[in-house]
C-alpha cells in the first residue's frame, strides 16, 4: 500500500513537471510569435500573443514589457500603464520601464508623475539618453528653460545625433535668447535626419527672425518638398515672398495654405495683404473679413480691412472698422491714422486733430508719428 502511494506521488510530480514544461514551452512560442508580429509592425496581432504568454507565465517580465509598448503605440494608455506597473512590481529598478512609464503618464497629462518617472529612470541609469531628452521636453513645457537645456545637453552628450534631443535643446536655447546656439542645435538635428520637418520648421522661423530670409526660404521649400500638406510652411513662405515683392508667388502659396486649412486665419490675412498690394481690393476685403470671422480679435486685420474699404470708397464702413480696431487696441496707431484721414476729408477737423495728437502721444509708430506731426503743422496746429 505504501509503495502504491509513493508511486502515485511520483506520478503526480512527473505530470506536474511535464505540464509546467509544456506551459513554459507554450509561453515561449506565444512570446516569440508576439515579437515577430511586433517587429513586422502588426501591433494588434502581437497583443493577443503577449497576453497568452503572460497567461501561461505571469512572471515573464519581457512579455509584460512588450505588451505595454504595443498597447501604448496603439493608443491604449491605461493598458500600457497597467503593463508597465506590473513590470516594475517584478523589477522595481528597471530603468527603461520607468522611462516608458514617464511617456504614459505624460500622455495622461500627469506631468508631475512623468517628471518623477524620468528622474527615477535617470537615477537608475544615468546613460539613458532618451529619458534625459524626454525630461528636457517636459521641463521646457513647464517653463524651466535652464533645466531643459541641462537635460537636452546631457542627452546630446550621451547620443550625439539624438534628433529629438537636439531639437528640444534648440527650442530651449532660443527661448533663453541664445539664437546662435539654438540655430546650431537645430542644424545638427536636421543633419542627423534630413527628413525631420519640425527641426527644419523651427530653424526656418529662427532664420527669418535673424534676418536671413534667403535661407529661411530654402528651408521652407525643403519642408514643402518633404510634406506637401504643411499649411504653415506654405503660409510663412508666402508671407516672406510677399515681403520681398514676389506677390504672384505669395498668392499661389497662400491659396495653397488655405486649400490645406480653410480655417487658417493668418493665411487669410496674409492673402488679403497680397491681394491689396496687387490692387484686388474686393478680394482683399473678403480675405480680411474671413480672417476676422476666424479670429475676431485680429487687430491688424481690422486695420487693413479699413484701408481696403477706404480704397474702394466705402468710407462709412471703413470708419466703423477703424473704430473697432481702436476699441480692441487703443495704443495701435494704424487705425487711428486711417480714421483721422477720413475725418479730415469729411471736414471734421476737430476729431481728426484729436486722433493725430493721440498718435503722437502714444509713440507706437515713429513713421506715423512723424506724418501726424507734419499734417498738424499743415493744418496750422501745434504738434
Amino acid at each position: 500500500m505504501v509503495r502504491l502511494f509513493v508511486f502515485f506521488l511520483l506520478a503526480a510530480a512527473i505530470s506536474a513537471h511535464a505540464q509546467a514544461r509544456d506551459a513554459s514551452e507554450a509561453a515561449d512560442i506565444a512570446h516569440h510569435s508576439a515579437k515577430v508580429l511586433f517587429e513586422k509592425g502588426d501591433l494588434e496581432g502581437a497583443v493577443p500573443f503577449y497576453r497568452r504568454a503572460i497567461e501561461l507565465d505571469p512572471q515573464r517580465l519581457a512579455a509584460h514589457l512588450g505588451l505595454g509598448v504595443a498597447l501604448f503605440q496603439l493608443g491604449d494608455a491605461d493598458g500600457a500603464l497597467a503593463a508597465f506597473r506590473t513590470v516594475l512590481r517584478l523589477d522595481p529598478e528597471h530603468a527603461l520601464v520607468h522611462s516608458y512609464l514617464g511617456n504614459v503618464l505624460y500622455s495622461r497629462r500627469d506631468v508631475e508623475g512623468a517628471v518623477r518617472a524620468y528622474r527615477r529612470a535617470i537615477e537608475l541609469d544615468p546613460a539613458l539618453a532618451q529619458a534625459h531628452s524626454d525630461l528636457g521636453a517636459i521641463l521646457y513645457g513647464l517653463g524651466d528653460v535652464e533645466g531643459a537645456i541641462a537635460a537636452g545637453s546631457r542627452a546630446v552628450e550621451l547620443e550625439r545625433d539624438h534628433v529629438q534631443a537636439l531639437y528640444n535643446l534648440g527650442l530651449a536655447l532660443k527661448k533663453k535668447g541664445d539664437s546662435e546656439q539654438a540655430a546650431q542645435s537645430l542644424r545638427r538635428a536636421i543633419q542627423a535626419d534630413s527628413t525631420y520637418v519640425p527641426g527644419r520648421y523651427s530653424l526656418a522661423l529662427l532664420l527669418y527672425e535673424q534676418g536671413n530670409a534667403a535661407e529661411a526660404i530654402a528651408q521652407y521649400r525643403q519642408i514643402i518638398s518633404l510634406d506637401s500638406k504643411h499649411s504653415r510652411a506654405h503660409n510663412n513662405l508666402g508671407h516672406i515672398l510677399y515681403s520681398r515683392g514676389d506677390i504672384i508667388g505669395a498668392i499661389a502659396l497662400l491659396q495653397r495654405a488655405l486649400e490645406l486649412n480653410p480655417d487658417y486665419a493668418q493665411a487669410h490675412f496674409n492673402l488679403g495683404l497680397a491681394y491689396k498690394k496687387q490692387g484686388r481690393i474686393d478680394e482683399a476685403v473678403q480675405s480680411f473679413g474671413a480672417a476676422l470671422r476666424l479670429r475676431p480679435g485680429h487687430v491688424r486685420a481690422y486695420n487693413h480691412l479699413g484701408a481696403a474699404l477706404y480704397a474702394r470708397g466705402d468710407r462709412g464702413a471703413a470708419v466703423q472698422v477703424y473704430q473697432q480696431a481702436i476699441r480692441l487696441k487703443p495704443g495701435f496707431a494704424g487705425p487711428r491714422f486711417g480714421l483721422a484721414t477720413i475725418l479730415q476729408e469729411q471736414g471734421n477737423e476737430a476729431a481728426a486733430i484729436q486722433q493725430y495728437r493721440a498718435i503722437i502721444d502714444m509713440g507706437d509708430d515713429e513713421h506715423l508719428q512723424r506724418m501726424a506731426q507734419q499734417i498738424l503743422r499743415a493744418m496750422g496746429e501745434k504738434p
